[in-house]
């Protein structure tokens, strides 16, 4: 009964719990004997289905101390391996708060998305101020996630809870002064999303760094999951020029601070900035700085927004085959540097692009379902969810769907606020009244989002969704309050228009794919693993017309190595 508290478990798991030796035996004798427990070719043992409820009836028949003394040796194995939710659940059967919360900082809080946000939240409510008080870097990370959460009050219990018992702190100095930094660093969220206010405490936390004592970094998604910057700094309407000077004047501070968190974040704002106004090249010499920034300190998320404003900028230059390569770049990212924690800002980045490209069912299921209770994404990053999330109801024609998914969209972004959001909220609802025949309010919601949109220059949502909004743009030319800003929407939105359909005519058709006589017996040379020169060699052709031919190839079949071609021509 002393492993029926995991599912399943390992030799290493039921000798850590077991205790008392002899561990292999006892299992192959209970396998061979009884074929109660079964092994599988991984080492991974369970118990029959059928004898479960019997072993949890023993269990519940021992002694409550000694159930207590098995759960927390569970509790103690998770926390030895470094699985902080499990631990913590485990702690949680015994009502060992203190041992909760040492899994809690056990990695600082870095798993802690807001699909644990229920066990996280009964962790918190559940402890009492006086053993919050004797752990309090426990309680900053409490603050951290319940900032992520949205939950304010709970928020504001951990800061009190700090603040009250800080004085009392007996450690040595350094790390006093470690919790201090912490302490303003996490004071900064409770200004969210003003850069100035937050670079205030930012700069206060900087007067208690030390260099001889590591405090706990920051969460690998410095974007709560968002793959926009912008779209989480920008709050002012007609303030983006300003707030752009504001993040190149900060970020240094807080990357001072962070020791390289959030290097290249300033960088892809201002990217960002730019080619939303259609400055497309401006934003491409900008980007190729925040990749470099980003990269050099691993800051993932702010490299994810990077890349997917890269996509943005191959696909207005109609190259779907660079788009696809950044496309398998992100994935062998986050293959190689284990980033599983941001797979759904991936999805949000890949199926914005489909659905850019016409292509609503290549959406990621998860968020086509529109039950965003267990995203990663945490609250911050959700207007970019729902910009995703309302584009695929409008492409789908779920029009009464988008009124409300739209509505909710706007509640959120209001919340720090977020008009970036905001935004793309009142052009949905434009296009969604627009096909339900209510143009009056069709026309009123999009005055309200280019009221937002125009005095920053923000011009690329509106080409975006040209298809649904032209003829109300159309009907709004006239209006002198929007008229330059709308020619220059319709310039941008009549040649993004044309490449798009270029690229799904060469790409996405029915026809797309088809290769010619000589581009078909260079893919199969180039599967077999040929090399240029002898492929060139064969068919008397240069090294410059086999690469040629190659990209075409690769565009063609939207594949990005040699390995896929080779796995797109098996019969």
């Amino acid at each position: 009964s002393s492993v029926c508290v995991f599912d399943y478990f390992t030799l290493k798991q039921a000798a850590f719990v077991w205790q008392r030796g002899n561990v292999e035996a006892l299992l192959e004798e209970l396998i061979r004997s009884n074929v109660f427990i079964t092994a599988n070719a991984a080492g991974f043992y369970s118990f029959h289905h059928l004898f479960m409820s019997h072993v949890l009836a023993a269990f519940d028949a021992l002694s409550e101390q000694k159930r207590a003394s098995i759960w927390k040796r569970a509790g103690e194995y998770y926390l030895n391996a470094g699985e902080t939710i499990p631990a913590m659940n485990c702690f949680m059967k015994t009502g060992d708060f203190a041992a909760m919360l040492t899994a809690l900082v056990s990695r600082n809080g870095v798993d802690l998305t807001n699909t644990q946000r229920e066990k996280v939240i009964a962790c918190l409510d559940g402890c009492p101020d006086a053993v919050l008080g004797q752990n309090l870097s426990a309680v900053l990370v409490l603050a951290r996630c319940m900032f992520s959460y949205k939950e304010m009050t709970r928020f504001g219990r951990c800061i009190a809870v700090f603040e009250n018992n800080i004085g009392a702190f007996s450690g040595i100095e350094s790390e006093r002064n470690a919790l201090m930094m912490n302490y303003e660093r996490f004071l900064a969220l409770s200004k969210f999303n003003s850069i100035e206010g937050m670079s205030y405490h930012h700069r206060r936390a900087l007067d208690y760094k030390d260099d001889k004592y590591r405090t706990e970094e920051w969460s690998v998604n410095w974007t709560f999951g968002s793959p926009s910057i912008l779209m989480l700094y920008h709050s002012k309407n007609g303030a983006l020029a300003e707030e752009l000077t504001q993040m190149r004047e900060c970020m240094p501070i807080f990357v001072r601070l962070s020791e390289g968190v959030g290097s290249g974040s300033e960088f892809v704002m201002e990217a960002e900035a730019a080619f939303y106004a259609g400055d497309f090249a401006v934003a491409e010499t900008i980007i190729h700085k925040a990749q470099y920034y980003a990269r050099e300190k691993n800051q993932w998320s702010i490299l994810l927004a990077a890349e997917f404003l890269r996509m943005r900028l191959s696909l207005v230059k109609g190259d779907w085959f660079e788009t696809a390569n950044i496309q398998q770049q992100v994935a062998d990212m986050v293959n190689t540097q284990k980033l599983y924690l941001l797979q759904h800002t991936i999805d949000i980045i890949w199926s914005y692009i489909y659905l850019l490209l016409g292509i609503p069912d290549r959406v990621a299921g998860w968020i086509t379902d529109g039950d965003f209770t267990k995203t990663r994404v945490m609250f911050p990053a959700l207007p970019a969810l729902y910009m995703v999330y309302n584009r695929h109801l409008l492409a789908t024609g779920e029009y009464l769907k988008v009124c409300s998914g739209a509505a909710v969209a706007l509640n959120i972004s209001s919340y720090y606020p977020q008009p970036f959001g905001s935004i793309w909220a009142y052009i949905y609802l434009a296009a969604a009244y627009s096909k339900l025949g209510q143009r009056d309010e069709a026309l009123s919601r999009l005055m309200t989002s280019l009221d937002i949109a125009l005095p920053d220059n923000l011009l690329m949502p509106f080409v975006d969704n040209g298809e649904y909004i032209a003829d109300l743009l159309s009907e709004l030319a006239g209006n002198e309050q929007y008229a330059d800003g709308i020619a220059r929407i319709f310039a941008l939105y009549k040649d993004f228009s044309q490449i798009r359909k270029k690229l799904m005519r060469e790409h996405f058709s029915q026809n797309a794919g088809a290769l010619t006589e000589r581009e078909l017996a260079v893919a199969r040379m180039a599967s077999e693993g040929l090399s240029n020169r002898a492929i060139g060699t064969r068919l008397f052709l240069s090294e410059d017309g086999v690469k040629s031919r190659l990209k075409s190839v690769f565009e063609k079949l939207g594949v990005t190595s040699r390995k896929q071609l080779a796995n797109k021509l098996k019969p």
